[in-house]
């Protein structure tokens, strides 16, 4: 179990138009590297740390991930660190855990340039959604102009929150 740490600088915004969206991607030659099927649970440890447990396509390994807090920038940057696990290694970390909720998602993933993906994300319940993950802000703003997006759409919360947003909104009529 091999923990990989880094400092991940995205940006997310509602998309309205996808098949738009897919044919600008295409057009500038980003490398297509796939589609995904997601299932995240989000977990909580007692000491107040949340993680969150993700299976691709039903694979038997589980991806751990830990976001640490926010540090300045225009979108949502954070320390991040990603494990793979094995079902019986997520059953021992469970036993420490409360399980918060859970959300599923199709992902279809490009590579745009050199550390920067783009992610085309299709949320069950939410919508569609762009995330562009560069090195730094003004990657991600140079990727965000290049498709014609306007940074300042950017959203700051998780899917999670924004469903949980969502789920408060349609139960309180």
């Amino acid at each position: 179990m091999k923990l990989h740490k880094k400092i991940e600088c995205e940006a997310k915004i509602k998309v309205y138009d996808l098949e738009t969206l897919v044919r600008k991607i295409t057009a500038l030659g980003w490398k297509w590297k796939g589609v995904d099927s997601e299932i995240n649970e989000i977990y909580a440890l007692k000491n107040g740390r949340g993680f969150r447990l993700r299976k691709i396509d039903g694979e038997k390994k589980i991806l751990y991930t830990h976001k640490g807090e926010n540090l300045p920038s225009q979108y949502k940057k954070k320390p991040e660190s990603e494990c793979e696990l094995s079902p019986e290694q997520a059953k021992k970390l469970l036993k420490h855990a409360t399980y918060i909720g859970k959300y599923e998602k199709r992902r279809i993933t490009y590579k745009a340039a050199k550390d920067c993906i783009v992610a085309l994300d299709e949320v069950m319940s939410l919508g569609d959604y762009i995330e562009v993950e560069a090195p730094d802000d003004e990657k991600v703003t140079d990727i965000l102009l290049l498709l014609g997006l306007n940074p300042e759409d950017h959203i700051n919360e998780s899917y999670f929150a924004l469903l949980q947003k969502k789920y408060e909104k349609d139960h309180h009529k």
